[in-house]
């Protein structure tokens, strides 16, 4: 029995030691990773935040004078970067891989999570996860874009309070508690739509010791979000665009977000692809030891919690549903460094991380060029030109969603429409609160020396004619278009343009 026990015992020790050796090398290699997808795939989503931000430190304020469907909260690491600087896609990604971290980190110090090789090479596969597999397929899980930071929020309420409480609720920290509440407060101020996420999280955390607690935090975080909101913002313009709006006009458009259109978005999320059904057997499996754990009594705790999981899909999967990945794999990691696993598991277990690791260094060792192909030149043609034509205090256009083009010209936008969809015309006939931004108006008067005018058919279901008659007719009387390019020139500087635009 000795030699056997003494077997077990090295073999424990090592798989202890390559535990915390795959840990280890994949942070150094994840950190790698995000350093090279900084200038990894950019979505017109992210840019969009990004000239947000550009506008609000500059002095404009938010729903007001910018036009925006986003929550207040989305912009708060854009405009704190902004008033230390001019920047662009990549250096407005760093904040969100340093709030990844925070979100891994938070994982890692679960007040659950005891067994320290089970924590490391769960840890590191859930680095894998987030570092490497949702920047892909569409996800965006890199950029800068509310959904990933709803995602990081999720991550550190779960696993610093939601899933303790549901386990044992004298693991919770103070710290801890207190975070995710804030947290919790904070989520619908990224996006309305999150209300329902947040008040079930709320109410799967929440238990009758600690509901003053609680209260106090969520009043604190709700203020923290208003006192932003006040800072950048117009709180009548928040009510107008980014509730009434989406809530209202919105909706004319994408089909409506009724109740059965929503059960049927998450429906079609997890049954839609192979990885979407996976996902969703797996987390079923999940939640089913989550509901073991809380005993004979009624188990509304976790069901609360799964269905909190499942309402981040409400408006679909791709970078829509990142915050419901971001859950999925907090979630499994926690439990799965619950349980007990024999030697012979820990070191299957051990052998993915390698897999996992060996993935993650694919760039690094066999194609160089993966991700700097993928990679969006900081310059474009459109960019130049107006570089050329106007000085750096000139103000351009650039339509109907073209918005990197603002960040490659290095110029703010003439209008607080900086983009214009047929859902800001339909706003503009029956404004709200005393709230209107007037594209039409607004050019008209500022006169932008240079416009790029894509006439995007939205969907392909709704015409330029639809939505910018009055645009149109702007271009009609005082540019002119540079041929075979969607490129307007303000009509006095259209030959110094052309001579310009035919020297590059």
């Amino acid at each position: 029995m000795r030699p056997f026990g003494f077997q077990t015992i090295s073999i424990e020790r090592l798989i202890r030691q390559s535990s915390y050796f795959v840990l280890f090398v994949s942070v150094m290699l994840a950190v790698w990773y995000q350093s090279r997808i900084l200038e990894y795939i950019e979505w017109g989503d992210e840019s969009e935040t990004i000239v947000a931000a550009k506008m609000l430190a500059a002095g404009m304020s938010l729903y007001s004078e910018v036009f925006n469907h986003h929550g207040p909260l989305t912009f708060i690491t854009g405009y704190i970067l902004e008033l230390f600087g001019n920047f662009g896609v990549k250096e407005h990604r760093v904040p969100i891989a340093i709030l990844q971290w925070f979100a891994i980190i938070s994982v890692y110090l679960s007040p659950l999570l005891k067994n320290a090789s089970a924590k490391n090479i769960f840890i590191a596969i859930a680095i894998f996860a987030i570092v490497v597999l949702l920047p892909e397929n569409s996800l965006f899980g890199h950029a800068y874009i509310y959904q990933v930071i709803a995602g990081i929020f999720v991550v550190v309420i779960i696993s610093q309070l939601t899933i303790p409480v549901i386990i044992d609720h004298k693991l919770v920290t103070p710290l801890g508690g207190a975070i995710g509440y804030i947290l919790i407060a904070s989520l619908p101020f990224l996006a309305v739509s999150y209300l329902p996420a947040a008040g079930l999280l709320y109410l799967s955390s929440v238990r009758t010791d600690t509901i003053k607690k609680s209260v106090i935090y969520l009043i604190f975080g709700l203020i923290l979000n208003l006192v932003f909101l006040g800072l950048i913002g117009s709180f009548k313009g928040y009510l107008a665009y980014h509730i009434y709006l989406n809530a209202e006009i919105l909706p004319l458009y994408n089909g409506g977000q009724g109740l059965f259109k929503l059960v049927k978005n998450v429906l079609s999320a997890l049954s839609g692809s192979i990885e979407g059904f996976i996902s969703f057997v797996g987390l079923i499996l999940v939640l089913s030891i989550l509901i073991a754990k809380e005993g004979k009594r009624l188990p509304w705790r976790s069901l609360f919690l799964a269905i909190a999981i499942f309402s981040l899909l409400m408006r679909g999967n791709i970078y829509h549903g990142v915050p419901f990945w971001y859950s999925c794999i907090a979630l499994i990691t926690i439990i799965a460094s619950q349980q007990k696993l024999s030697v012979q598991q820990k070191l299957l277990w051990v052998l993915f991380t390698f897999i996992c690791i060996l993935r993650t260094a694919y760039p690094l060792i066999i194609d160089p060029d993966l991700l700097s192909s993928k990679r969006r030149p900081e310059s474009t043609e459109f960019g130049d030109l107006a570089k050329s034509i106007t000085d750096k205090d000139d103000r351009i256009i650039a339509y109907s969603f073209q918005n990197f083009e603002y960040i490659a010209a290095d110029r703010l936008p003439a209008s607080g429409h900086f983009f214009y969809l047929p859902w800001q015309e339909k706003y503009n006939e029956t404004p709200k609160f005393g709230i209107e931004i007037n594209a039409c108006v607004e050019i008209d008067k500022y006169r932008p020396k240079i416009m790029l005018i894509d006439k995007w058919v939205v969907w392909g279901k709704y015409g330029w004619n639809t939505y910018a008659d009055c645009i149109q007719s702007l271009l009609d009387q005082n540019y002119s278009q540079i041929p075979d390019r969607p490129y307007y020139i303000r009509n006095d500087l259209f030959e110094k343009a052309i001579g310009l635009y035919r020297q590059k």
